[in-house]
């Protein structure tokens, strides 16, 4: 009687054991679900997930023993399994808002195109071509986090739509990255269809800004492929679609062919990019693809360059100079040291200070959008560079006007000792330094437009 008994306590033992087990099973597929859910932040899904998996674990346990969960009383169910739910809930709202916001409107929008195809797997450099363009793709993306990014993947059956792995947005570098290095290449490459299909995502009226001019918007799909279209794509499609396309969306398109030896394959490529007035560029090694996509990642920034050298020039040709504010107070002091009248270069010592001050104001807006935190760190440099040279000219400024101030005051010149020579050395040394950064900025900007060229 004893023995079985035991039999049958050990029964119910491992029958509790299977069930606790198949309980956890089904939790953790339907947690995972979460996680992997489509247009939502990964750390509000994987967050969500964690959350869910208890209150989950126990109503899987339920339905196999209603006893084990409902013995607690009616509140402290509420608690064990609503609260979770509620958390879970609230983090995948959040997230999905933060997801909308991310894919609000940029002054600067590209979309990477990358074959996923059979053709992918052949070798360069000794390495599977899809392995040489994630690695470079992932280092150029990383360069541009000021930039929506996105990624549409294509291959497999003809039949197939293309993929948009990552949607355009703001801060997608990373998914970007981690999408490409995923990818599994294989079938056929319907690189037209997926030229088409990106055309059609600048058509999302959330990337477009408003009160922007088009022309200062950049919007580019970068194709990345290791053949022509194998599908034999309508050309005509891509035709069309670029005519549908809104007409405030003016988009760039660069072709890269990734170890494209056949001639007529080429010659493929180069029609399908003069079918949207673009041009194929073909890289025969990763140092190759590494130095076209890096003209593509700094291209944006060229103008840029040249806007920093304009906006700070402007200003200091107000300040130093014999033409400027230095040399109109040196006019004064000259004026002085002769018993003449200083009134008239005076006046135009605050002319040329107003000057200064009004063309600081009037770009410091300019001058803030003109900055990339997260772009290139060439970039970031020349940017830096010239924060300090404002601030200098603030000063300079300052330092103008109180010598000016001091000569009208009580008839004190940079020759007299106290104030107003303490100035003038401050000035002189301040002058020598503003000179010596913008000699270093201007050899930066030359290696970096140097680098953009070519």
């Amino acid at each position: 009687m004893a023995k079985e008994l035991s039999t049958v306590g050990m029964a119910e033992q491992l029958r509790d054991h299977f069930q606790t087990v198949i309980s956890l099973l089904v939790a953790f597929v339907l947690t995972s679900l979460v996680a992997i859910l489509p247009n939502v932040p990964r750390w509000s899904s994987l967050a969500a997930a964690a959350l869910l998996l208890p209150p989950l674990a126990l109503a899987s346990l339920w339905v196999t023993d209603p006893r084990a969960v409902w013995r607690a009383r009616r509140r402290k169910r509420l608690t064990i399994l609503g609260a979770p739910l509620a958390g879970a809930a609230a983090l995948l709202l959040v997230g999905a808002g933060f997801q909308d916001q991310e894919r609000g409107p940029s002054l600067s929008n590209y979309e990477l195109v990358l074959d996923g195809s059979a053709t992918m797997a052949g070798q360069l450099d000794g390495l599977p071509k899809i392995d040489i363009a994630a690695e470079e793709v992932g280092e150029s993306v990383s360069q541009r986090n000021d930039t929506a990014l996105g990624l549409r993947t294509f291959g497999g059956d003809c039949e197939s739509e293309p993929e948009l792995v990552v949607e355009l947005g703001a801060g997608h570098a990373d998914r970007v990255e981690d999408a490409a290095r995923e990818l599994d290449p294989g079938g056929e490459s319907n690189l037209v269809a997926a030229v088409v299909a990106a055309v059609d995502d600048f058509s999302d009226p959330q990337l477009l800004p408003d009160g922007v001019d088009p022309d200062d918007l950049e919007n580019r799909i970068l194709v990345i492929t290791g053949s022509s279209d194998t599908c034999k794509g309508d050309l005509s499609r891509l035709e069309e679609q670029v005519e549908r396309s809104p007409s405030n969306v003016e988009l760039e398109y660069t072709f890269i062919g990734l170890g494209i030896e056949n001639e007529s394959s080429q010659a493929e490529l180069r029609e399908l990019a003069a079918r949207v007035d673009a041009e194929a560029f073909f890289a025969e090694s990763a140092n190759q693809l590494d130095e076209l996509l890096d003209e593509v990642v700094y291209d944006g920034y060229f103008d840029d360059v040249n806007e920093l050298t304009k906006v700070i020039n402007e200003v200091g040709d107000f300040i130093f100079g014999e033409d400027a504010a230095a040399g109109a107070y040196l006019d004064a002091v000259d004026a002085q040291r002769a018993s003449e009248s200083p009134t008239t270069a005076i006046r135009e010592v605050r002319e040329d200070i107003a000057a200064a001050r009004q063309r600081l104001e009037e770009t410091e807006s300019h001058f803030q959008e003109l900055e990339k935190p997260l772009g290139p760190e060439k970039y970031r440099e020349l940017w830096e560079i010239d924060v300090e040279q404002r601030k200098i000219q603030r000063e300079e400024i300052a330092r103008i006007e109180e010598l000016v101030s001091m000569l009208e005051r009580d008839g004190t010149t940079l020759e007299d000792k106290g104030a107003p020579k303490r100035l003038w050395e401050e000035f002189e040394a301040e002058h020598e330094r503003y000179d010596g950064r913008n000699d270093d900025f201007e050899e930066k900007a030359d290696a970096f437009l140097d680098s953009l060229l070519g």
